[in-house]
This record gives structure tokens, C-alpha cells and sequence, in this order.
């Protein structure tokens, strides 16, 4: 009873975390989100529930086999309440440092509240001092109040990451100070450190969302050196992700000036991986290394499909980060034929994507236009500006230079007849 109590708190905390996780795209009306909140907070709900049975059930085993199973299946229950934690360490379950390290490998998000549960029940364990820190903020001197300077926690935490374990239990916490703190004791790994470990660190930065940390290790030689594609991969979608969702460009800069150390781990991606993350890139209207996924062989080999995809999408969903100049250069542009032309140039003005329309507008297909065709989306552009406020400076300066080279297209077809 006790395994199937478990099982079902497994499976309740994985809709859990499904529930929580967070759109490629905040394209959502408000209705969805509302109700996407309520299947979380029902989804919460339901894992208490489990949660409540697990505890009660383990308060009344007498086996210490029962109670260490329990501790291995709880382990890989990903971000377990404090509180329920501390009820269930209450009740007889012991979690030993092997585990939680094992959990950490595993990348089972939130695995730290165990040993914050520990610590704040004065349990004695055999979890060394140094994961003690990692994991309990409220062991940092700086925390005392309002956080300090991220500085002073990265050095406080330094003297504790001296093992890649140390290290690959930090970089899962969910706090991103911790994992920020990971990625720059990273410098102080050995250079024959296996390249597993080091990808696996790398892969957990990424899963976990910590750009900050991935960015400060894909600046170490040493990464650099073992960094392989399917790393490289998950690594630049979650940046893409962060710089969308914050608004940092700073790791755009950062991936720039890294770019050409990585440049053998990119050019090892498959072609429908580079695709996938150009989509993902103008699905996001995000754009670290855009410019260099487009220069790599791979790129320069997409279908006329493919490129037709990757116009659509930035069209669409490309506001002031359009990819439409930058996807120009890529070879089989030039064989686009005019009815696919005309159908983007329809979708950005009807999109009010005025700046993109502009570029497409360059397309050699374009030149080929009717003047029926050109008269048509000029009629378009300027009833769609017509409702635009006026404060939108910029959606009217890009309609200004759409209007002007519809106008030029159709006194060249005029001269022409």
C-alpha cells in the first residue's frame, strides 16, 4: 500500500510539474491563463493529497527496509513542499547523502528541500557540512536580511564546491544564486575530469533554467573542449528562452563573443536541429546566435520548405526582432517563387509586422509581382495603418517605407508596360 502511495504522488507531482511549466510563448489570452493557473492549483492539490497519504502510511511502518524504500522513491519526487518534507523525515523516512547525490544526477528538481528539511529538524545524518551549505541559504552569512551582493555568496559558497558531485548537487538546487556560484567553480575542475560529468552539469544548467551558470561555463576551455552537439543544443534553446522571458541581452553578447569556440560542437548539429532552433528563435523573437546558426553548413543546405517555415514563423511571431533580413542571406531564398511571396507579404500586413513587410519586399521574387497584387497589399497597408494610435511611432514609420516601395514597385511594372 505504502508503493502504490508512493507511485501516486510520483505521478501527481509530474502533472504537477507539467501544469507549472511555462509556454515557449506568452501568446496565451487571459482566459487560458486563468485557466491554466486553476489546472495547477488543482494539480497542487491532488499532490498534497498523496503527499498526506505517504505520510500517514510511514508513520505506521515498522520495517527500516519499508522506510529506506521510501526514501529512494521519494528522492525522485521533483520539488517537494518544505513542509512536507519535514513531515515525512518527521514520521521515520531517512535520506542518506548517497541518495540525494543520486537524486542530483537524476537532476530531480528540488532535491535541496531534503536537506533543508534536515537541517531544520536537527537531524544528525552523514550529509557533509559542505552539502549543508549548498543547500541552506540560511547557513550563508550574507543572507542575514536582504540578499548582498551575488559576489559575496559566490565566494562564501566557493570553499564547498571542491567535488564534481559537490558541484552537480549545486548546479540542480533550485536557487539560482547556488547554481550561478557552480558554474564559476567550474574553472577549478581538473583538466582530466571525464567529459560525462561535464555535459551532465551542462545539462542540468539547462533543464533547470539557469542561463547565468551555463553562460559562465561555456566560457571555460575546458567545456569548450568536451562540449558536444546535443548539449549545445538543449544549452542554446533554454538562452533563447531566458533572453525572451527576461530580456537580458547580455547572453546574446556573451554567445557572440564565445561563438567561436563552439563552432565545432555547431557544426556537428543535424540540419533539422539547427532548424529547430531557428524556429524556436522566431517563435521567440529571441535572438543569441542567430546570425551564426545561419552561417552553418548545416543552414545553408535547408529546403525552399524549410525556409518558407522559418519566414512564416518570424512574420508572424517577429515584432521588433524579425529574422526576414537575416534569413535573406540563406541560399535557397533566391528560389522562392512569387505566390509564396505574396502570401508572407499578406501575413505581415495583416500582422502589422510593417518592418518585416519591408524586407520581403527585397525577395527576387517580389520584383515579380503584378501591379494587381502590389495595388492590393498597398490598399491593405493603408487601411491597417489607419487604425493604428498614433502614438506607434515606429509601426508608422515602418508603414511610411512600406507605402514608398509599393508605390516605387508600381511606377517600375508602369514604365515597364
Amino acid at each position: 500500500m505504502l508503493s502504490d502511495a508512493l507511485e501516486a504522488a510520483a505521478a501527481a507531482s509530474a502533472v504537477a510539474a507539467a501544469k507549472k511549466a511555462p509556454l515557449p510563448h506568452p501568446l496565451q489570452t487571459e482566459d487560458a491563463r486563468q485557466a491554466a493557473l486553476a489546472d495547477a492549483s488543482s494539480a497542487d492539490k491532488v499532490l498534497q493529497q498523496h503527499l498526506m497519504a505517504v505520510t500517514w502510511l510511514l508513520s505506521h511502518t515498522t520495517t527500516a527496509a519499508a522506510a529506506a524504500d521510501v526514501a529512494e522513491r521519494a528522492l525522485q519526487i521533483p520539488a517537494v513542499p518544505l513542509h512536507w518534507a519535514k513531515q515525512l523525515l518527521a514520521a521515520g523516512m531517512i535520506v542518506t547523502y548517497a541518495q540525494l547525490i543520486q537524486a542530483a544526477h537524476s537532476m530531480v528538481a528540488g532535491v535541496e528541500v531534503w536537506v533543508q528539511a534536515q537541517h531544520e529538524l536537527g537531524l544528525h545524518t552523514d550529509t557533509p557540512p559542505s552539502a549543508v551549505a549548498i543547500c541552506c541559504p540560511s547557513t550563508w552569512l550574507t543572507t542575514n536580511g536582504p540578499l548582498g551582493p551575488r559576489w559575496k555568496e559566490w565566494r562564501e559558497l566557493q570553499p564547498h564546491l571542491t567535488t564534481p558531485e559537490l558541484l552537480q548537487l549545486a548546479m540542480n538546487c533550485s536557487m539560482l544564486t547556488t547554481a550561478a556560484a557552480a558554474g564559476v567553480a567550474a574553472r577549478s575542475l581538473p583538466a582530466d575530469l571525464e567529459p560525462q560529468l561535464l555535459r551532465k552539469l551542462l545539462s542540468t544548467a539547462a533543464k533547470h533554467k539557469h542561463a547565468r551558470a551555463a553562460s559562465y561555463m561555456l566560457g571555460l576551455p575546458l567545456v569548450q573542449q568536451h562540449l558536444d552537439a546535443p548539449t549545445l543544443q538543449v544549452l542554446l534553446r533554454m538562452l533563447m528562452v531566458a533572453v525572451s522571458e527576461t530580456g537580458d541581452s547580455r547572453y546574446m553578447g556573451q554567445l557572440a563573443r564565445q561563438w567561436d569556440s563552439l563552432r565545432p560542437a555547431a557544426e556537428s548539429m543535424a540540419s533539422d536541429v539547427v532548424l529547430q532552433l531557428l524556429q524556436t528563435a522566431a517563435h521567440l523573437s529571441s535572438s543569441p546566435c542567430t546570425e551564426q546558426l545561419l552561417r552553418l553548413p548545416a543552414a545553408q543546405q535547408f529546403s525552399i520548405e524549410d525556409v518558407k517555415l522559418l519566414l512564416h514563423t518570424a512574420v508572424v511571431h517577429g515584432e521588433e526582432h524579425c529574422f526576414v533580413s537575416m534569413l535573406q542571406e540563406l541560399p535557397a531564398v533566391e528560389h522562392l517563387g512569387t505566390v509564396t511571396v505574396e502570401g508572407l507579404l499578406q501575413t505581415a500586413v495583416q500582422h502589422g509586422r510593417y518592418f518585416c513587410a519591408y524586407f520581403l519586399l527585397g525577395l527576387p521574387a517580389a520584383e515579380l509581382l503584378s501591379t494587381g497584387e502590389v495595388l492590393l497589399l498597398l490598399q491593405k497597408a493603408l487601411r491597417k495603418g489607419a487604425d493604428m494610435p498614433k502614438h506607434m511611432a515606429w509601426h508608422v514609420c515602418c508603414l511610411f517605407n512600406l507605402v514608398w516601395r509599393l508605390l516605387t514597385e508600381i511606377f517600375q511594372i508602369a514604365c515597364g508596360m
